[in-house]
């Protein structure tokens, strides 16, 4: 009986470890996308106005957004107060000035700056997105997105593209995000789940649709997400 008793506690034991340290989907996402952040950031300096956007608020702080490829397409912001930011760059620099320096410690630590300084977006409810323009030349392009209807993100985004050769390129919902990059002219669009399976399959069909076969010839445009705040171009 008492064998029994201490194998049950075992396995209740085991079975409240494994829900604990158990992670979800989104969290497997999340550190991920920090991950990769980290390592761009020790491995070469990031480019204010390229890799990151910086905000000071009202009370002095940086607001930090990380956008483009380094970014991996992470919503929120990351908040220092100037000296953490400054402190925090000057060591990345000499990390990255240092041959000798060790890599998984940078890494490390600069996880450990991430997850501290992380903001989460502010009421996201975003979850359809529309992308609407002349097809073939991305002319009168046009994005909603944020809408909590696939009817009301199309219905605005050709209401904002505005030409009656508009048509809806895709409807993405949830994770989808869609890119477009072109070639003189001519765009190729796709999407894909998250910013860097879009662009990357955007850029894949560009490829092919060139006779050369040189990704040098496609260029980037945009992508957008489906959970982005509301914004467009034209």
């Amino acid at each position: 009986m008492r064998k029994e008793i201490r194998l049950l506690s075992i396995i209740v034991l085991f079975v409240f470890f494994e829900s604990a340290l158990a992670l979800t989907k989104e969290q497997v996402e999340y550190e991920k996308l920090l991950t990769s952040i980290a390592e761009s950031r020790c491995d070469t300096e990031l480019v204010k106005g390229q890799d990151y956007t910086l905000e000071v608020d009202a009370n002095g702080d940086f607001q930090v957004r990380f956008i483009g490829k380094k970014g991996g397409g992470i919503e929120g912001a990351f908040k220092y107060t100037k000296s953490e930011w400054d402190g925090r760059q000057k060591v990345l620099v000499q990390h990255q000035a240092n041959e000798n320096s060790n890599r998984r410690d940078c890494i490390r630590s600069e996880l450990r700056f991430l997850r501290d300084s992380y903001q989460a977006p502010v009421g996201s409810k975003s979850r359809y997105g529309a992308y609407a323009a002349i097809r073939g030349t991305a002319k009168n392009l046009a994005w909603s997105s944020g809408q909590e209807s696939a009817v009301d993100a199309e219905d605005l985004a050709l209401e904002r593209c505005g030409h009656k050769s508009c048509e809806i390129i895709y409807t993405i919902k949830g994770e989808e995000c869609a890119a477009y990059v072109y070639k003189d002219l001519h765009s190729s669009f796709a999407k894909g789940i998250g910013r860097q399976a879009a662009e990357d399959e955007a850029f894949y069909i560009c490829y092919l649709g060139d006779p050369q076969r040189t990704k040098f010839n496609c260029k980037f445009g945009h992508v957008f997400c489906a959970k982005n705040k509301d914004r467009y171009f034209k």
